[in-house]
């Protein structure tokens, strides 16, 4: 009976946190429209707090890379990925040095994460990453990733919905809301799924010890 309890208390807590986390979107949009008045720029409060969730992953993984050698291999892999993410959102930073200058520091960081994570570590990057497309933690990080690549870029789309529904008015002030706003909630999922990803590899390690014991 316990048991139980306890499962329906953590079912409770991972819903009341998803409601919670999924209003940092909302809020940093009505920060930027009502509170700071402006639009959606690179320096918008929900263009920044993309950018320091990316960070928070790409560095979570990077330290959890060092903390655990069975994993290291798939977070060095999954690290090099949040940090590809990040200079892509920061392309209007590098666009002052040329035109679509970010994509060479993120093939940079692409390739080098992918050699670490084939050549150096290739022993832990296979087991653990096909026992973390079984875990909750690939779950909440799919639905973000679609969320950011596909749903933000569809339903903000101004040329499919947002001009026709807008009309004369300008609508890009509604696309960049749409877009970015959701694109916040995807990274915010996939913040969610790094922080469970801890608990997986944590848990991996242990159950790798044991046997090896």
């Amino acid at each position: 009976m316990n048991n139980y309890k306890d499962e329906y208390t953590a079912a409770g807590i991972e819903f009341l946190t998803l409601a919670g986390i999924s209003m940092i979107a909302p809020l940093c949009v009505y920060l930027d429209i009502t509170v700071l008045d402006r639009r959606l720029s690179e320096v918008s409060a929900t263009e920044i707090m993309q950018l320091v969730i990316l960070f928070i992953c790409g560095l979570a993984c990077t330290r959890n890379a060092f903390r655990f050698a069975n994993c290291r291999g798939m977070y060095t892999l999954i690290a090099g990925f949040f940090f590809c993410m990040l200079i892509r959102e920061m392309d209007a930073f590098f666009d002052q040095i040329s035109h679509g200058f970010w994509v060479w520091p993120a093939l940079a960081a692409a390739g080098f994460s992918i050699w670490l994570s084939a050549a150096k570590y290739r022993d832990s990057l296979l087991l653990p990453f096909r026992e973390f497309l079984k875990s909750k933690a690939f779950v909440h990080m799919a639905y973000g990733m679609v969320i950011v690549l596909f749903f933000s870029r569809v339903f903000g789309s101004g040329r499919l919905i947002w001009n026709s529904i807008s009309g004369s008015i300008d609508s890009s002030l509604y696309k960049g809301v749409i877009q970015e706003g959701l694109e916040l909630l995807g990274y915010v999922f996939i913040l969610n799924a790094v922080l469970k990803l801890y608990g997986y590899c944590r848990d991996f390690n242990l159950k790798s010890r044991s046997c090896e014991d």
